[in-house]
């Protein structure tokens, strides 16, 4: 059963049900038929309604059609899916099952300029975004319909994470910078040598400890979050443990110790840019819009 409200479409229920299909000629009756199965797809941009365009769902690729009042961009909406929407494509989604499309050193196999080498190394939290947005994870990385409670996770969230995150920074350099006297300018010789000798206060010590306690934090979430990713990925393609790391550790030791190489290889394995020859650093799921949504 379907309900709706404005534009928010969600199911009611995920049992079979019976669809009421009215016939072309008015004397013929209205025909039962069992309820085709659902499937959950994430809008990649605001669409309007009747819009159609590919999804793919086990490595079938289908057309999806936007319900009445259409959708907004990353809500979650369901359609039936059938044989009869199944659409080919010259170019059809694959991901490896069983090992890694390539090995984790292979940050640069696309080139030195690929939007994964530089969301991974120089924005950690980006690159963690678009993969919870792609896998449509929670904001722990994990997988939602194993983990019912935990929050959504957006891209958009991580990006304004990113954004305080560095606005506090600069905040917190600045006034340590400004409690240090040995960065205090002065014209006089004399001065400058006393105010290097001068002992900064106590709380320039307390602030540095703060600053330095939220940079652990804000690191060893990220790693937490990382963690989960590369565990839901390694279960959901049944890739085993293959690197020297104590059983149970690999997931961990990547994450903690070459977040970046992890990152780019989980963004790199969960798609085929080679095939679609198309990624951007910016998007919510690093990918632009012509490449197939990914199905629950």
């Amino acid at each position: 059963t379907m309900s709706s409200s404005g534009s928010s479409w969600f199911r009611e229920d995920c049992k079979p049900t019976k669809l009421h299909v009215t016939m072309q000629s008015e004397d013929e009756p209205i025909a039962d038929v069992m309820a085709l199965p659902m499937v959950d797809v994430i809008s990649p941009t605001s669409l309007p309604e009747n819009y159609q365009f590919p999804a793919s769902l086990n490595g079938t690729t289908f057309l999806v059609t936007v319900p009445r009042g259409g959708v907004h961009k990353g809500q979650r909406f369901s359609v039936p899916f059938s044989k009869n929407t199944e659409m080919p494509l010259d170019k059809p989604v694959s991901v490896p099952k069983g090992q890694w499309r390539d090995q984790w050193y292979s940050l640069f196999r696309l080139g030195i300029c690929h939007p994964t080498v530089w969301n991974s190394c120089c924005c950690l939290p980006i690159a963690i975004g678009q993969l919870i947005t792609r896998l449509q994870l929670s904001l722990r990385g994990r997988s939602r319909e194993e983990h019912p409670r935990d929050t959504p996770g957006s891209f958009r969230f991580f990006f304004r994470l990113v954004c305080s995150y560095w606005v506090y920074r600069f905040i917190m350099f600045w006034f340590v910078d400004f409690l240090d006297p040995s960065t205090t300018l002065s014209f006089d010789a004399s001065k400058l040598e006393k105010i290097k000798d001068r002992e900064p206060p106590g709380i320039y010590y307390l602030m540095c400890a703060f600053n330095d306690l939220v940079w652990y934090c804000y690191f060893g979430c990220l790693v937490f979050v990382l963690k989960n990713i590369r565990s839901h990925v390694r279960k959901k393609y049944s890739i085993p443990e293959q690197y020297k790391c104590p059983v149970g550790s690999e997931d961990i030791c990547c994450s903690l110790f070459c977040p970046c190489f992890t990152a780019a290889q989980l963004l790199r394995h969960t798609t085929d840019y080679e095939l679609y020859e198309a990624a951007e650093c910016c998007s919510d799921t690093g990918l632009p819009f012509q490449v197939p949504a990914i199905v629950v």
